[in-house]
């Protein structure tokens, strides 16, 4: 019976019960006080900020970790090209399908405002009329691209961080002249 009251399945279920029945009674006694929802608050904060601190630097070891292992498999170049392939081929088919069903519905429901709706002041820019189709690619690869990856981590801007992550697993070294993996990589496997 003890083995069963220290399983992590019945103490989580416990958790659940007892922070149940402290909000049915918070909730039943129209407590509405800041300070005790606060008080409250803060072990979901803490947990919650606790399982951000470690899930970022576990997906970043282990997306170069896989970066690693992914080079030295046999055929990896036809694989990794085999995939941007697929993913470019079902963004354009995606895309194809949102026009298609898209413009057709709402071709019509739009409508262009009228001129005396528009107050533009006299430092007001359109940036969007002066984009082109280049700037617009070239925008989406400067978003990917972290300026700073601790800050972009802190803010949890996860796409730059992964990028980052996977450029560094493809451009790291592997082994050393022996044969054995690098200090590197001795160090994420900890």
């Amino acid at each position: 019976v003890l083995d069963v009251v220290k399983s992590p399945a019945v103490m989580v279920l416990c958790g659940v019960v007892i922070g149940g029945g402290v909000g049915a009674a918070f909730a039943a006694g129209e407590i509405t006080d800041e300070w005790y929802i606060d008080v409250l608050a803060l072990p979901g904060s803490l947990w919650m900020q606790l399982l951000q601190c470690l899930v970022l630097p576990m997906v970043i070891i282990s997306m170069i970790q896989s970066m690693v292992s992914l080079r030295q498999l046999p055929g990896s170049r036809t694989l990794a090209f085999a995939l941007v392939g697929l993913y470019m081929t079902t963004t354009v088919i995606a895309l194809m399908e949102a026009l298609v069903i898209a413009v057709p519905y709402i071709g019509n429901l739009v409508e262009a405002l009228p001129a005396s709706s528009i107050e533009a002041s006299e430092d007001y820019t359109s940036t969007v009329e002066d984009m082109t189709f280049i700037d617009a690619l070239l925008g989406v690869f400067e978003g990917m691209t972290p300026e700073n990856v601790i800050n972009d981590a802190a803010q949890s801007d996860l796409l730059p961080v992964i990028i980052t992550a996977v450029v560094f697993g493809i451009c790291i070294k592997d082994k050393q002249e022996d044969g054995s993996p690098t200090v590197t990589l001795q160090l994420l496997s900890q």
